[in-house]
């Protein structure tokens, strides 16, 4: 079941039967005519004026705040260097993210964008009770999983706050800032609504069979996969949904007994990943193979989808000793790199990972299963933001440090 709101826009051509130079030539020769006089000049004056102001309010609804508070933000890019110190109490694992080429992060209390020079770009109260971040690209959306409430991000400001009727669970968003909520809802397990980057309503979908857990869509606002858990019939099913936003019902619907799945996400080609608690897989965007990749046993340490695949830290053993990393393409190839180290967190940039284990951050090469480079991730390390193949970011229990690789 669905609703779906929409608007069809209209373009206006233009044409010129005339090149403009040789228009403007003609004009001049025409015009070239007598001084104006006293009260043509005031005339003119008077339209002159009209046109800066109305050109003015023009230019104006144009580029409007938004459009400035880019290049606001950008002449902070000095900042006043690293370490910056954490507002609130918690910054849990997942929340914070590079948005925009800055940093980005919800603690208990705040929301902060701060630049790469340490400039403190945006720093909110957040009013949320239970507050939760979810980043892609340019992108973020902040929301209250005890709440109704969240804001949209650009890494430079907030530029929308909204709400939905009922309490939030989880949200996503993509490249272009299209984003989606799944939502509580009277009668049914949960409510999806899909919003564009105008934040309209593009789609609804209300579930009843499944307690939805994950969401994803893709960056051409066409598709959503929604993943949850199903114990209806006395047994916990994981199940996967994926819905086309202009059919009424699901183009698929998927059942997993043996598994329970946390994530489920659309990678570049189209193809899904998916995490769970044994098993990852990579489903075909026709939705009809689907590549398993059992862990043999080992206990998942950490996890991570990108555009281009997933990313897992597993341990033979339950203390996480001897971690062994896996990367899985979006095309169902993997490489397994090796340590002797247990990941407390990981994060990757490309084909690279970066782990902090016993305050040392190590980076590895997946591609060729080869360790680059020790660093010094300090004392109170608590997990890591891979910004780019320049810089990590270290988040403590009360800083935040940068690290030049």
């Amino acid at each position: 079941m669905k609703r779906r709101k929409g608007k069809k826009e209209r373009e206006m051509l233009s044409y010129e039967d005339k090149p403009i130079e040789e228009y403007e030539r003609d004009e001049n020769k025409k015009n070239k005519k007598k001084p104006l006089n006293g009260r043509a000049k005031v005339i003119v004056a008077i339209i002159a004026a009209l046109v800066v102001i109305v050109g003015g309010v023009s230019i104006w609804n144009y580029i409007g705040p938004n459009a400035l508070q880019g290049s606001l933000a950008s002449s902070k890019a000095n900042g006043k260097g690293f370490p910056v110190k954490i507002q609130g109490k918690t910054i849990s694992e997942g929340d914070a993210n590079i948005v925009n080429n800055n940093l980005a992060y919800t603690s208990d209390t705040e929301f902060q964008i701060i630049n790469p020079g340490g400039g403190i770009v945006v720093d909110q109260r957040v009013k949320y009770a239970s507050p939760a971040m979810t980043v892609n690209g340019d992108y973020a959306i902040i929301y209250d999983k005890s709440g109704n409430q969240f804001q949209i991000s650009n890494g430079s400001g907030i530029i929308y706050e909204g709400s939905v009727e009922d309490t939030i669970y989880t949200a996503t968003i993509n490249k272009n800032g299209d984003y989606a909520i799944l939502s509580k809802k009277s009668g049914y397990t949960s409510k999806l609504t899909v919003f564009n980057k105008n934040n309209e309503q593009h789609y609804a979908y209300y579930f009843s069979e499944c307690y939805t857990t994950g969401v994803s869509i893709n960056n051409s606002l066409t598709q959503a996969v929604v993943c949850g858990l199903d114990a209806s019939k006395g047994s916990i099913v994981s199940k996967i949904y994926v819905l086309d936003f202009t059919k009424e019902e699901p183009v698929a619907k998927l059942d997993f007994r043996d598994v329970t799945v946390y994530d489920a996400r659309f990678m570049s080609n189209g193809n899904i990943a998916v995490i769970g608690d044994t098993t990852a897989m990579v489903i075909t965007s026709d939705y009809k193979n689907k590549y398993d990749f059992t862990y043999n046993g080992y206990n998942l340490r950490s996890r991570k989808i990108t555009d281009n695949g997933i990313f897992l830290s597993l341990s033979p053993f339950e203390d996480g000793k001897s971690c062994e990393i896996w990367s899985i393409s979006e095309r169902g190839i993997t490489t397994i790199t090796k340590t002797d180290m247990s990941v407390d967190s990981m994060d990757i940039c490309g084909d690279n990972a970066a782990v902090v284990s016993n305050n040392k951050i190590t980076l590895f090469d997946t591609s060729t299963q080869t360790t680059l480079k020790d660093y010094d991730a300090g004392l109170d390390a608590q997990s890591i933001v891979y910004a780019n193949n320049n810089t990590v970011y270290v988040i403590g229990i009360t800083e935040i440090r940068k690290v030049e690789l």
